[in-house]
């Protein structure tokens, strides 16, 4: 039996990163085409009390970073990988400000005890997350994500 070969389809993460290979895996295709155009993690530094019932929020995530299904976290300049690895420090120099976070945008999470869900809006200063602003609950019929 023949196997007819597949072509690789290069993913836009390999070539914004110049065809370099990143030793912390960040950048191995399974795990990029896996990952790409879901969302990215983020936590906060401080808990968040939920505005309806005041639970602390977690789980946040969002899709105005990279989507690469990285954690983000507040007041730290890089993310961590799944396997939360991270970058080592000569690797950072070569991420391109298309894998970094916007100075503005917007996160979500559901209340696990009342089941509503909030939005926040964060901003970056310097290249860091440093700000974030919790959104008056809106109705659940007009969330779209």
């Amino acid at each position: 039996m023949v196997r007819a070969r597949v072509p690789r389809v290069e993913v836009g993460v390999r070539a914004l990163h110049g065809g370099r290979s990143c030793r912390a895996g960040i950048f191995d295709e399974p795990r990029v085409r896996a990952a790409v155009g879901m969302f990215d993690d983020y936590v906060p530094w401080a808990p968040v009390a939920c505005p309806r019932c005041g639970a602390r929020l977690k789980g946040w995530q969002g899709k105005g970073g990279p989507c690469l299904g990285w954690k983000w976290r507040q007041y730290q300049r890089w993310a961590q990988s799944e396997d939360e690895q991270g970058w080592h420090s000569e690797e950072r120099a070569y991420v391109p400000d298309e894998l970094r976070l916007p100075a503005d945008f917007d996160i979500y999470t559901e209340c696990g005890e009342c089941g509503a869900w909030v939005d926040a809006e964060c901003r970056c200063v310097q290249g860091v997350w440093r700000l974030m602003k919790v959104l008056p609950l809106r109705d659940s019929a007009s969330r779209e994500r």
